[in-house]
């Protein structure tokens, strides 16, 4: 047997990131809007990495993440103390995604993106010298 969901709105978009920007869901009277999915695809130019800080987090909470979830690169989150105060650098491409369902609606979610530039990959690169006697 198959579910099927009837979405309301998609939204989402492909992201050179070459500055600092942001990204949130969609909002209805200060929440988000029920049976949304937004898919965001971010790539850097070849050099630069970048990194997310996720700013507000409120979504519906549940196991596993199973009703309302924001994603980066199918790692789910959908409170607050799932986001670790670390925040990594990616110099690939990375797959954010943000997916409601049509029960319970909160405030939503605020993402802030910046570019790295090469520097800090040579900055935060251990360099081991081996020498032979």
């Amino acid at each position: 047997m198959c579910n099927y969901v009837s979405l309301l709105k998609a939204c989402g978009h492909n992201v050179t990131v070459n500055s600092t920007g942001r990204i949130q869901n969609p909002q209805l009277s200060g929440h988000y809007q029920p049976d949304v999915v937004c898919i965001w695809h971010f790539n850097s130019y070849q050099g630069h990495g970048y990194r997310f800080r996720v700013l507000t987090l409120g979504l519906e909470t549940s196991p596993n993440c199973e009703h309302d979830f924001l994603s980066i690169n199918s790692q789910k989150y959908c409170d607050s103390s799932q986001i670790s105060q670390q925040t990594p650098v990616y110099n690939e491409s990375v797959k954010v995604v943000f997916q409601s369902n049509g029960s319970i609606q909160k405030n939503g979610f605020i993402m802030q993106y910046e570019m790295v530039g090469s520097s800090y990959f040579e900055m935060n690169t251990t360099r081991i010298i081996c020498m032979l006697d």
